[in-house]
């Protein structure tokens, strides 16, 4: 995500300045460490840490041609009402909830394979992660069925030696998470909740899945688990009778 906002920058000639998440910020560093290496002159591309007042910041001076943003559709909204205006260019990549469609002419196998690659690869935190899935109701046992027993042998994390590369969640990110992998039943309504792999100790998360029949209740925060935007492992499903539906 760095190399494709900051390759086609440099190579129009202008100098970038880069605000990671401060959740994770360290894959930014990599990235400058690589830089450092083929020789970037200094002060080509700069990194500043920090969290939303520092992004404000770096999108509303003066000095700032152009802001790329990828996150919430929450902060897009507000980089936009923030440079209104001002004659800034601007680029949005914002959340969304890719679907997953099963119909019943569909390789089950490969489908739940499908699943696995769209929602749980890289611990779920892909842009285009697909976090809703939509089963014609024909094949939905089954294939909930062979989901569910594909979910049990997931390894629940991606392990390297390098820290940046790991699925280990730091304390703030995995009490967030906590809200979603671990809520009060009440809370999520009567939809079917289901978890895969095993976690070790430490702040690790394994993969989550809800679904039911009709629409899912369950609510975060933030809003609707089907249609609210929360980025990492956790998938919601729910089934119908025909394409048109």
């Amino acid at each position: 995500m760095l190399a494709w906002k900051v390759a086609p920058a440099i190579a129009a000639g202008n100098t970038v300045v880069i605000k990671p998440a401060d959740l994770t910020p360290l894959t930014a560093y990599a990235f400058a460490e690589m830089l450092t290496e083929i020789g970037l002159p200094a002060g080509v591309v700069n990194i500043v840490n920090g969290d939303g007042e520092t992004g404000a910041a770096i999108a509303g001076h003066a000095d700032i041609d152009k802001v790329a943003f990828t996150g919430s559709t929450e902060v897009g909204r507000l980089i936009r009402r923030q440079i209104a205006g001002s004659g800034k260019k601007l680029s949005l990549e914002l959340g969304g909830k890719s679907p997953f469609i099963v119909m019943e002419d569909a390789d089950l196998d490969a489908a739940v394979e499908g699943v696995v690659d769209a929602i749980w690869f890289n611990q779920g935190e892909v842009c285009c992660a697909g976090s809703r899935i939509l089963v014609q109701e024909g094949v939905a046992p089954a294939f909930f069925g062979k989901l569910k027993g594909r979910m049990t042998t997931m390894r629940s994390v991606i392990r390297s030696t390098k820290p940046w590369m790991s699925g280990r969640s730091s304390r703030r990110s995995s009490s967030r998470a906590s809200e979603i992998c671990w809520p009060r039943r009440g809370r999520r309504g009567d939809a079917s909740y289901r978890t895969g792999g095993h976690a070790p100790d430490g702040l690790f998360l394994r993969s989550r899945l809800f679904h039911r029949d009709g629409a899912c209740t369950y609510r975060l925060s933030g809003g609707d688990l089907w249609t609210g935007c929360d980025h990492g492992h956790v998938s919601n499903a729910r089934r119908g009778r025909d394409a048109g539906q």
